[in-house]
């Protein structure tokens, strides 16, 4: 994609899993972990010009994005075009911060926001209020960056199987290569910074025995970290 200067890609999907671990299936995960691009994965099963309403899934965290900004006008746009409204629902995270963004980026589409306390709202509260006719956009992320969580990746095929006919996942732009490991890598060095400072704050009876159980932390520390090479 970098050597063709695409920076946006809208790929179909049908909705059908070749195995379990896969998000959409493999050449679309491969995509999504090969590229730092805009990908917009859709699955359109009715008329567009017939939607009223565009529902958008916004996890937290979304705001700190790179791309946050051009998938809020992206969304925007296509409300416009449509001539449908949009109705947001943010996971664990500042409402005000998104509805500044929504109000002050053109065009002027109305948009009204609800606040959820967690995936579970979504899953059992709001879900089964979907009209078969909705588009719902769901603001992802790659996983390894800012903004991502495990419902991230089950939400495709839950869409896919209840609800509404019509649904894009916006995979914004990276301005950094992702790193697929970068959630492990973060979990286990904030992991080892504890170990470290836990070590410093035992207190032992004499230097040489310290010494050696410091050792023991630092080693066993470095083994889980090794072992992510």
């Amino acid at each position: 994609m970098e050597e063709s200067r695409i920076t946006t890609a809208v790929i179909g999907w049908n909705g059908k899993l070749s195995t379990p671990q896969k998000i959409f299936g493999g050449i679309l995960d491969q995509l999504l972990e090969r590229t730092t691009q805009m990908v917009l994965v859709s699955k359109l099963g009715h008329p567009l010009n017939t939607t009223k309403r565009i529902v958008i899934i916004i996890p937290s965290g979304f705001d700190h994005k790179s791309g946050y900004y051009q998938s809020v006008k992206a969304a925007k746009s296509l409300a416009n075009q449509l001539g449908a409204s949009i109705t947001c629902y943010v996971v664990k995270d500042n409402l005000k911060s998104y509805a500044r963004t929504f109000n002050k980026m053109k065009p002027d589409v109305k948009v009204t926001m609800t606040s959820l306390h967690s995936w579970n709202d979504w899953h059992n509260t709001y879900m089964p209020l979907l009209r078969t006719d909705d588009v719902v956009l769901v603001f992802s992320a790659r996983r390894g960056t800012v903004a991502w969580h495990p419902q991230l990746e089950r939400l495709p095929r839950v869409l896919a199987h209840s609800g509404p006919e019509s649904f894009i996942i916006v995979y914004p732009p990276e301005s950094v290569e992702v790193d697929l490991r970068g959630t492990r890598v973060q979990h286990f060095l904030k992991r080892f910074y504890q170990i470290v400072h836990m070590s410093n704050d035992l207190e032992y009876s004499t230097d040489k025995y310290r010494r050696r159980r410091k050792s023991y932390w630092f080693s066993s520390s470095f083994y889980e970290l090794k072992k992510l090479a």
